[in-house]
């Protein structure tokens, strides 16, 4: 609701997700392809040959979940729609967990190190638990700031097929954690 706000209705638009994405890599085709959000999201993306959208910018909430959120998302569209990362147009906007106010204008803070130095400039400081507790002008200067990280396609199907595996296979991510010396190759 609140990207509606400022959007440029003209050449943006918003795709709210709700919840956790479908983790495409550990279900079946069938259950992708009756998956609601998952065709909706398909959809408004339209065919490779007739893309609606130049580009797409992930918002997720800077928790846990919203990490969590992005890598699903990331790998759906790697898988599904990958022309998005292998053309350099699929990018993921970092929120701040603080932001400053002072005068009508607002900062946002992404460095915990800064907050102290912000209060002692008369800055108002919040903590954000969610991009729902922003109000527009300031999820319009996060989304609009250039913050964000670019995906990149991997170098190699090895380095592609690594990753993956070190995201979503659980197995994987419980042996690297309880290792101390893990060398993943991933050239």
């Amino acid at each position: 609701g609140t990207v509606n706000q400022f959007r440029n209705k003209i050449s943006e638009a918003c795709f709210p997700l709700r919840g956790k994405v479908l983790n495409v890599e550990s279900t079946t085709l069938e259950k992708i392809q009756n998956n609601k959000e998952f065709k909706d999201l398909m959809e408004a993306l339209g065919p490779p040959s007739n893309r609606r959208y130049k580009c797409i910018k992930i918002v997720a909430d800077g928790d846990l979940d919203g990490a969590q959120i992005v890598v699903l998302l990331i790998i759906m569209i790697q898988k599904f729609a990958p022309d998005f990362i292998k053309s350099g147009n699929l990018s993921v906007v970092i929120p701040p967990l603080f932001g400053g106010e002072k005068g009508g204008k607002y900062i946002p803070i992404y460095d915990q190190t800064k907050v102290a130095e912000f209060k002692r400039k008369g800055f108002i400081v919040t903590r954000f638990k969610g991009l729902g507790e922003m109000d527009a002008d300031q999820l319009e200067v996060c989304i609009r700031s250039g913050h964000e990280y670019q995906v990149k396609w991997p170098d190699n199907e090895k380095q592609l097929n690594n990753l993956i595996s070190v995201l979503t296979d659980t197995e994987v991510k419980r042996a690297i954690m309880n290792q101390d010396n893990v060398k993943m190759e991933l050239i």
